[in-house]
């Protein structure tokens, strides 16, 4: 089975800041990930596109603030 769309960007996350897995949830975001500055969200934008297929705008990469943001994000462009 296919991991879900969550479990692919909270894996994306976990490998970008470099952090356990499991101290992540859909509730994660820039407000309490320290390393997830606005250079660090240029390349889980970049690990994102990649691993769904799709491409982000600026201005979506600049949305892309927390789980919940890239989830709904992904929905919106189809991806799966």
């Amino acid at each position: 089975m296919a991991d879900s769309p969550q479990s692919k960007v909270l894996q994306l996350i976990a490998a970008t800041f470099q952090l356990p897995l499991a101290s992540l949830s859909r509730q994660s975001s820039r407000e309490n990930i320290a390393a997830w500055d606005s250079f660090a969200s240029l390349h889980l934008a970049s690990e994102i596109e990649a691993a769904f297929e799709v491409a982000f705008t600026v201005d979506e990469i600049s949305e892309l603030k927390s789980v919940e943001a890239i989830l709904s994000m992904l929905k919106a462009k189809g991806a799966q």
